[in-house]
């Protein structure tokens, strides 16, 4: 017999966020020298009490994370998102997620195992490290330059979390956790493009929102509220220099998906025999075939210099 099988890989060290969370008990210990290893070094001085007591912020901007309560062992990291996020990335396997906090430069590492999240913690989210068909990748303080996507280019899935529609303007606003409606503080009144386009999410959902939006390649996300932007054209980049700065914001960018591929194995027989010689070219792995339209088109090339074309509609 003959068997398809269509493979779409995951990009890997992405960091899938629960807001309002934290994972307690399990921190990654930021109190071992590792002068040997320039990765556990690193950790070691990132501690917020050894890097920051005495500190200027002026001088290093990442000791706004440091507080005088925090002990002399604490395993609390003065850094950003994306330096705790490669740092948990360089720690390998002895990193499995990232308590952060969601104003400061202050992240805690943790180890792999269960841990129960502690919920309704508004001062943290919990960053989950995972491969993901879908990643985003975070550059602190900025946006892009360009004005977001309007609400008319959002499909109705998306345009219904409009911050203006869904908790101010309506007769009935939108009522509830769910709702996310600290996001319209500040929104009343205002009819400029980045009030109205603003949408009432959090992180997470606002990353499914972007996914689900035809040109969407990045998001803009306030540090304070449940608020954020979808952007479209060039605002696919993690290069902070061609960002607006944004002290209130977070800019995510979409990394771009991993082609998929389909592998097709077997021998035709039976009532495929008599085509067998014909068909002999088909088995093999086959690549996207970027720009076509409708269901995913494959292509693959023989050493022979023979190729073959492969429609996929999915298994039925």
């Amino acid at each position: 017999g003959v068997m398809v099988v269509q493979t779409c890989p995951a990009h890997d060290n992405c960091y899938v966020q629960t807001s309002g969370a934290y994972c307690p008990l399990r921190n990654v210990d930021a109190n071992v020298p590792g002068a040997q290893d320039a990765t556990s070094q690193l950790l070691y001085d990132s501690q917020c009490t050894r890097k920051c007591l005495g500190t200027d912020v002026a001088v290093v901007p990442d000791c706004a994370g440091y507080d005088p309560l925090l002990s002399r062992e604490t395993d609390a990291l003065c850094l950003s998102r994306p330096a705790c996020e490669q740092l948990c990335t360089d720690l390998g396997a002895a990193c499995a997620s990232i308590d952060m906090h969601t104003a400061l430069p202050r992240c805690f590492l943790n180890t792999a195992g269960d841990c129960p999240l502690e919920r309704d913690q508004p001062e943290y989210n919990h960053l989950t490290k995972s491969a993901e068909r879908v990643c985003y990748d975070t550059v602190e303080s900025r946006r892009c330059a360009e004005d977001p996507l309007a609400v008319a280019a959002m499909p109705p899935s998306v345009s219904t979390h409009q911050c203006l529609s869904k908790c101010g303007n309506s007769g009935t606003p939108c009522t509830g956790g769910d709702c996310f409606c600290d996001g319209y503080v500040g929104l009343a009144g205002d009819a400029t493009p980045f009030a109205t386009a603003a949408l009432c999410l959090s992180r997470e959902r606002c990353e499914l929102a972007c996914s689900a939006t035809e040109g969407c390649v990045a998001i803009s996300v306030s540090k304070v509220h449940n608020r954020c932007w979808l952007f479209g054209g060039t605002c696919a980049t993690t290069d902070p220099d061609v960002l607006l700065a944004a002290p209130a914001e977070v800019h995510a960018a979409a990394r771009p998906l991993i082609p998929c591929h389909v592998s097709l194995t077997g021998s035709f027989a039976g009532a495929l025999a008599p085509y067998a010689a014909a068909l002999e070219v088909l088995p093999g792995d086959y690549s996207e075939v970027p720009g076509l339209a409708g269901s995913v088109y494959t292509t693959t090339q023989r050493e022979d210099g023979r190729s073959a074309r492969l429609r996929w509609d999915g298994c039925q």
